[in-house]
């Protein structure tokens, strides 16, 4: 039980802005029983716990009130957020999108997520993925601190067991709720959890994962050597620099970007679908596909990563600094801006070509108007107004 301690003392202490992810099911009720006893004994400091309510269980909304009490009984603020998620075809996957898209929204670019995967977990993962056709890469399972979808996320219990958790929980009269489908044979982790769990006690487990993750970290390398080689910026790639790679690496720099900008990891073979999709499309083609919570398209021998649409706003500022879709505007001399975000301005068709900016994207880009002279501004990749104004950051996703 002390591993439990030692493990998440570890690993949070430093961190700032931390929120714990709970479920209640038994992993993330005891993290937040385990947590809440080193706030008390060694000054841990979280911001608070986040419950999401997928709706998806008819016991959805009792689930998120054992949380909210018990968060309430210890004391510290719980925030309860719904996401509707449909039924049908990919329910996890599109649940997890959900999910950490709600996460987001809650911490904000400078919070981290805490989660309570175990050693289990990690088990379960590995063989998920080899089961499914992953690569090294896939095949070396959960990180102990990661991004996903543009969340921080850290798992401190990864070297620890279930049986331990189970242990801590009754040791502690830790309450918790059971989710009846995590008994379900139709969602495949649930069958690698009941044919192989007595596989989950063999050292040799976490030997092979050891020497996948030494062997995925040089490949890692090299790969993020050749990725600077094509990459436009952040979240464009150039196609025909990436066809000038050697063929073997061209499918493992674009299975690695895709990574980085879906917040999810794609099986390699339907990596290898999307990327035959780009490269074989004929010139005047626009092929696009949806990847997590991104989209990409090509375009002029071009594929770049973007959001979904945002709604159409019209913003009056003087601020210093404004966050935008693309980036942030710098107005250093605090001038009025009127800043148009979702829509095409009138008569930029031309400046939008010049840009090279595909037609798909013009409504990411914004145009500012400096007060009161009236004069638009299409704010672009290294753009600086003569008013002092320029975007940084560059970003399409």
């Amino acid at each position: 039980m002390n591993n439990i301690l030692k493990s998440i003392k570890s690993t949070l202490m430093g961190q700032q802005n931390i929120w714990l992810a709970v479920s209640g099911g038994l992993d993330s009720m005891v993290l937040l029983h385990a947590v809440m006893q080193l706030c008390a004994q060694d000054g841990l400091c979280i911001k608070g716990v986040i419950h999401v309510n997928h709706g998806i269980h008819a016991d959805s909304d009792h689930w998120a009130k054992v949380v909210a009490d018990q968060a309430a009984e210890y004391g510290i603020s719980c925030v309860v957020k719904p996401v509707t998620c449909l039924p049908g075809a990919h329910l996890e996957e599109r649940a997890r999108v959900a999910r950490y898209a709600a996460i987001k929204s809650i911490i904000g670019a400078e919070g981290v997520v805490v989660t309570a995967h175990h050693l289990n977990d990690q088990y379960e993962t590995f063989l998920f993925r080899a089961l499914r056709g992953s690569g090294v890469h896939g095949l070396t399972g959960m990180s102990e601190v990661t991004s996903v979808m543009g969340v921080k996320v850290v798992r401190p219990l990864l070297a620890v067991s279930q049986v331990i958790l189970k242990d801590y929980a009754h040791a502690h009269g830790v309450v918790w709720v059971d989710d009846p489908s995590n008994e379900s044979v139709a969602y495949a982790r649930n069958e690698i959890r009941r044919q192989c769990s007595s596989l989950f006690n063999k050292s040799a487990l976490s030997l092979t994962m050891q020497h996948l993750n030494r062997q995925s970290g040089l490949i890692k390398e090299q790969t993020t050597l050749y990725l600077k080689q094509v990459l436009i910026d952040r979240y464009t790639i150039d196609l025909d620099l990436l066809r000038q790679l050697p063929k073997g690496w061209q499918l493992e720099v674009f299975h690695y970007w895709v990574d980085q900008q879906a917040g999810v990891k794609l099986a390699l073979e339907r990596t290898q679908q999307v990327l035959h999709s780009f490269l074989s499309a004929a010139e005047d083609r626009q092929p696009e596909e949806r990847v997590g919570a991104c989209i990409i398209r090509r375009y002029r021998q071009r594929l770049t990563s973007y959001s979904y649409e945002q709604p159409p706003k019209v913003m009056l500022t003087c601020q210093r600094e404004i966050v935008v879709p693309m980036g942030t505007i710098v107005n250093p001399e605090r001038k009025r801006l009127r800043i148009y975000l979702g829509v095409q301005f009138p008569g930029g068709k031309k400046q939008y070509q010049k840009m090279g900016v595909a037609p798909w994207l013009r409504t990411a880009v914004p145009w500012v108007v400096v007060l009161p002279s009236h004069q638009p501004y299409l704010i672009g990749d290294k753009y600086l107004t003569d008013q002092g104004i320029v975007l940084e950051k560059m970003a399409m996703c």
